[in-house]
């Protein structure tokens, strides 16, 4: 796939909507990527506000529309007393974030306990759901990222790792983990090619890969700023590379 980032700064947010938790311009930012199609969206934010705020509401209609967007989790591994909206919230999302994979092996995959999550009308309209767990080695450097962590009955997938599926096709039940070993994803298939095949991917008793880098970030991928794909008319700016075989990832900064 082609894979593209976009960058949201504060000051585009204050200047479409002077609230800092009213989504307005993500929702418009969704709307007009739609016109390239693209294969997903995966927004690196938690959106946790009152879901009342108009901005919202269009976030929610947006996502809806188009079924291409993902959004993250931030998992807990502490012993917490849950508030009960919480532990509710999540229950609802179960159904939208939660894989019951093959185990091959056992092994001792993270587990989180409780999750922070976008909230529900708008996570239940969502492509899907992964989660943004990091695994920093003692110098504070990530060179490895846990693919699944353990949630309840079930697990749940890294948010890239999600968007990765979907696009290739894969479902939980053709995904074949052997702790301590490898991930296959079964049957693979590849847009456009047409190919299939199993994908191997290695991994350690808890499930984290080893990142494979590409280099400098600025280097390796596409980036554009807000401003940059956007034109005055909230439309895409013409001659962008963003078409329908392109994963999209979104930060604000």
């Amino acid at each position: 796939p082609f894979i593209c980032s976009i960058s949201i700064l504060d000051s585009d947010i204050l200047s479409t909507t002077n609230r800092e938790n009213d989504y307005t311009l993500y929702a418009r930012l969704i709307m007009a990527l739609q016109e390239s199609k693209p294969k997903g969206i995966g927004i690196d934010h938690i959106f946790t506000g009152n879901p009342q705020f108009p901005g919202n509401s269009l976030i929610q209609n947006a996502v809806a529309d188009t079924h291409t967007v993902y959004f993250p989790l931030i998992p807990y591994q502490g012993n917490y007393h849950l508030h009960p909206l919480i532990s509710h919230h999540t229950q609802k999302l179960e159904k939208n974030m939660l894989w019951s994979p093959v185990i091959i092996k056992d092994g001792t995959p993270i587990e989180a306990n409780w999750l922070l999550a976008p909230f529900t009308a708008l996570a239940e309209t969502a492509r899907g759901l992964g989660h943004i767990l990091r695994s920093p080695d003692p110098d504070g450097i990530d060179r490895r990222i846990p693919l699944v962590i353990r949630y309840k009955d079930g697990y749940i997938p890294g948010f890239a790792f999600r968007m990765v599926c979907d696009y290739l096709g894969i479902t939980p039940e053709n995904i074949h983990i052997s702790f301590d070993h490898t991930i296959v994803l079964k049957n693979a298939e590849f847009p456009y090619s047409g190919l299939k095949k199993d994908i191997t991917i290695p991994i350690d008793r808890q499930g984290n890969m080893i990142i494979n880098f590409s280099g400098p970030y600025r280097e390796s991928f596409n980036n554009f700023s807000y401003q940059q794909i956007m034109n005055n008319q909230g439309r895409l700016r013409p001659r962008l590379y963003i078409d329908d075989n392109s994963l999209i990832f979104i930060s604000s900064q």
